[in-house]
């Protein structure tokens, strides 16, 4: 079986006043920034126990007037195991090319020989900013349905992540389903790191068999980010 995907997001920082050493409470000018990426996914199951899938990344980032863009690759492999239907997973992410900020701020004239006459004054000449490589993450995982009695299952989940700018973390987590129609989740995040904002995460889904439709999936999740406070998700969900 084969399976395609495409994903967006955005993340938009708002707008607020340029401000100065000279201008404290601002210059009249606005500046803003932005985080986006767009993929396209592609996986497929090589046999009834062995699938694997990837994607394929546009990344862009954006303050005021600069802006850095890459392209990056996710590849992920999954193992369906004989042992009470235990699965494995590995993924690398984000391996792809470095990030470099560009824009009108970095253009500036430039005089080659101030001191000689009669040679263009005002060259226009580009200030190089150093490139940074996108943030490497490696995971390993594995989950099991540890109870599984008639129309009601409990799954649960562990995976470590491997990120190559921060330390190991573990993620843990649970799901009771009921009928394949009713969910509840609750996990922790980022267990073995210090000082961290994540933590508890807990959530609840609903999935319903619409005629003509194919089944549709509401899943709301809430999380724990410390110093940031709560934040809420919501997500709509369609197979057919």
């Amino acid at each position: 079986m084969n399976a395609f995907g495409a994903n967006l997001a955005v993340l938009d920082y708002g707008e607020e006043n340029v401000t100065t050493v000279q201008q404290p409470e601002g210059n009249g000018l606005r500046w803003s920034a932005q985080d986006l990426y767009a993929a396209l996914a592609y996986a497929r199951n090589l046999t009834d126990r062995f699938s694997m899938g990837g994607s394929v990344k546009y990344i862009r980032q954006k303050i005021y007037n600069e802006s850095a863009s890459g392209f990056a690759l996710d590849i992920g492999l999954l193992y369906i195991t004989r042992f009470n239907g235990m699965r494995l997973g590995v993924s690398i992410s984000n391996f792809g090319t470095e990030m470099r900020m560009e824009g009108k701020d970095l253009l500036h004239p430039y005089d080659q020989d101030p001191n000689n006459l009669g040679n263009n004054p005002t060259i226009t000449s580009e200030q190089k900013t150093a490139g940074w490589p996108l943030p490497l993450f490696y995971r390993v995982g594995v989950s099991m349905d540890v109870v599984k009695v008639s129309q009601t299952a409990l799954l649960l989940a562990v995976d470590a992540v491997i990120p190559s700018d921060n330390s190991t973390v573990l993620n843990v987590g649970g799901e009771f389903n009921w009928n394949e129609i009713f969910f509840l989740r609750a996990g922790y995040k980022s267990l073995m790191r210090e000082d961290t904002e994540e933590g508890l995460a807990t959530g609840v889904g609903f999935k319903y068999f619409v005629p003509g439709l194919g089944k549709i999936g509401i899943d709301y999740a809430y999380n724990d980010y410390g110093l940031l406070e709560e934040i809420h998700t919501w997500g709509v969900s369609f197979t057919f």
